[in-house]
This record gives structure tokens, sequence and C-alpha cells, in this order.
């Protein structure tokens, strides 16, 4: 079925920057407020270059599953950690959406495609609900469908359509029933052209929060986040209290921030970058904005947050951890996804193919991640 019930919420992009000089949205309520440390402030602004070296055996992690004939790709990490969510493929070609279960290290698929089919992926979960892009024809290039399945009762709802030649809406951004996508209404890949919309998973209810050259958005600590690219076409942070989807006033520091490519949030982080070798971490626990430069080997691309550790692949192909707090990392041997409990990572399992890679993973898990030196340390 495809969800069509709409609840009339106006466009937010105006209100937002309307309320920053407010206390909170126009309910009177105040709007979410990030919580700072009472004792030995930190320092508000800060400046570190990233360093990269092996992991070391503490990053290990503890094996939870062996998938001879499976590769599979974690992307979406429970927040208690005891399940991984992600795109998988058989030696024999099916591919899907599958749930690793990270006490049994047994597989479950959730969905499947005929080998072949196209492209299924951009997974985000939030049990009982999981959601998924899957996308058609060669190359996944054609017909789109954003696709959300109750894993409680066996419902399945396809959430949204695209066209042929309409871009997929990336990764959608999950927290308890509420879903939220870029819904792109133009072919012109030029000049984006989308709706942010958010659907109630358990009531239906759909709105529409802004529209324009909007990006995809993330939930970071109490807030829905997105950016959205003015008339002089410079991406800026929008935001809208999670609970209630009103304008939420951000603090003037981010308001400031401009040219932003893409964004990662976490319960304590808001992670965002301007070009590959340039990004930017707001801690809200502590009120603290860190500027990160990474070298051309560590391109910033694909990023997601794992508490205040940065996780993406670099082209190697490799999985590149970062901690926000030190800049320092490490260069992972696989794949990587986490939540604040604990990362998981999809380590090759056999000799791999350039084209095929390889033909099974190993899914491992390290809960409680050591810091990381920063340079020089």
């Amino acid at each position: 079925m495809t969800i069509s019930l709409r609840r009339s919420h106006p466009p937010v992009a105006g209100l937002v920057l309307a309320a920053c000089g407010q206390n909170g949205p126009g309910s009177g309520a105040p709007s979410p407020r990030p919580t700072t440390t009472p004792s030995a402030p930190a320092q508000a602004v800060r400046a570190l270059q990233a360093c990269f070296g092996p992991a070391p055996a503490g990053w290990a992690g503890a094996a939870r599953a062996s998938l001879p004939t499976t590769q599979f790709e974690p992307a979406a990490v429970t927040a208690a950690a005891d399940r991984v969510y992600g795109p998988y493929q058989t030696a024999a070609g099916e591919r899907g959406i599958a749930s690793v279960d990270l006490g049994s290290g047994a597989l479950t698929r959730i969905f499947s495609d005929p080998a072949g089919a196209g492209y299924t992926g951009a997974v985000s979960a939030s049990p009982p609900w999981v959601a998924w892009v899957r996308a058609t024809g060669m190359n996944g290039f054609g017909p789109w469908t954003l696709e959300a399945r109750d894993l409680d009762t066996g419902e399945r709802l396809t959430v949204a359509t695209g066209t042929a030649g309409l871009p997929n809406p990336g990764t959608p951004a999950m927290r308890g029933t509420e879903l939220a996508w870029v819904q792109p209404t133009s072919v012109d890949l030029t000049a984006r052209a989308a709706e942010l919309r958010v659907v109630d998973l358990a009531t239906r209810r759909q709105s529409t929060l802004d529209s324009g050259a909007v990006g995809p958005p993330v939930f970071a600590g109490p807030y829905l986040v997105w950016t959205r690219a003015g008339a002089g076409g410079q991406a800026m942070l929008q935001a809208v209290d999670a609970a209630t989807l009103l304008p939420a006033a951000l603090p003037e520091r981010l308001r400031q921030q401009t040219g932003i490519t893409a964004l990662a949030g976490s319960a304590t982080s808001l992670f965002w970058n301007t070009d590959a070798h340039h990004g930017t971490a707001w801690r809200m626990d502590r009120d603290q904005l860190t500027t990160f430069t990474v070298d051309e080997q560590h391109r910033l691309q694909y990023f997601g947050l794992a508490g205040h550790f940065l996780a993406w692949q670099s082209g190697r192909p490799a999985g590149l951890v970062m901690d926000l707090d030190t800049g320092g990392g490490y260069e992972m041997p696989g794949v990587l996804a986490g939540s604040d409990a604990a990362i998981v990572m999809a380590v090759p399992l056999g000799a791999s193919n350039p084209k095929s890679g390889a033909p099974g993973s190993t899914v491992r898990v390290l809960a409680g991640a050591p810091a990381i030196p920063g340079c020089g340390r």
C-alpha cells in the first residue's frame, strides 16, 4: 500500500529562522536544548587534524556471526546493540535486507529480491520497524520505492515511490515510529528540488516539513535536522523538535554554518562535512564545536555516527573510524555501522574477487570502544 494521508504542517524553513530569537516554538513550550556539563567547561571551539593508523588488537571486536556464502553490510544497529540490519547478497546472487542477531549470530531475511532485480539498500531501523529503499532497472536507476516492515506483525508498507529518472531519497532517518526522508520532485540533478516528509508508521499520519533544495534528514539529540540551500546555493542547517515537529532554534554558531554537504547524528552529536576534507562536529552534551581536516587518502564520504565515533568507507576499500574527541582514527578491515552502544563491522571472509568481493562475511561487535589517541600522542 502507498501511504497518502497527511497532517497539515506548513513548510518550516522560514519558521526555523524566525524562531531563532525566541526561547522556543510558537506553542510556548521551550525548545529542546543540549545539556552542558556543569564542571570543567569544554573548549567551545576546537580545530583538529585527523590522523589514521592501523587498528590495534583492542579494536578487533568479538566475532558474532560467520556467513561463509553471504555478503552482509551492517547499516543500522539497534540502541541495545542486540541486532544489526543491512543489505545482503548470497553467492547465488540473491539479495535483499536481513538482520543478524548479535547474540546467536543467526541471519534472518526481511526482504529478498530475485537475482539481478536492482538495488536494495539505504536501511534504517527502529524495531519493530525496518525501512529501506528498493530501486529497479539497470544499476538501480529505474523506478524506486521506500518500504517499511513491522517485524512483529509482518506488515509491509510502501511509504513512497519515485518514477524512473527521479533520484532515490537516500537513507531515511528513523526514531521510534517516525520515518523521515527526502522526496525528490524534479529529475533535474543540477537543481535539487524535493520535499522533506515525515510519517508516523503507527498512525500513518504524514507531514511535509519543508520543500525546495532540501537534503536528507538525521535525528540528532532532541532534533530532526536537515539542510536547505538558499538563493545563493549554500546549504544551511534546519531543525525541528523531533517529538513535536515544531520549529527548534539551533544555537547561533550552528545557524552560521554554510555549504553543508551531508549530515550524521547520534544521541549526543551532530556531524556534517563541507567537502571531502573538512567536517565539523557539534557535541550537544558539551555545546562544543570541533572542526576536522582529513587528508586525501581518507576522504569523508557515506559517513555515520556511533556515539562520538565517526565511521565511513574509504575507496580502497576499507573502513575508517575517527574519535570526535581527539581526531585520532583507525583503518579498519571491513564495513562499519554503529549505535551509541556498539560498533558493528562486517569483515570479508575468504578470498576476494575485484568484481564480486568476498564470498561471505564475518560480523564482529565492539562494545565500549576505547578512545583513539590523537595526532602526536
